[in-house]
């Protein structure tokens, strides 16, 4: 499952790194 707090931390550093991270999990999720 993913961690909301994880989420929350990575977008609040870099909206670019978030961008990056949900991208990887489509990709798992496909």
């Amino acid at each position: 499952m993913i961690r909301k707090g994880q989420v929350r931390e990575i977008g609040g550093r870099n909206i670019t790194a978030q961008a990056s991270f949900v991208a990887k999990l489509f990709e798992i999720a496909a």
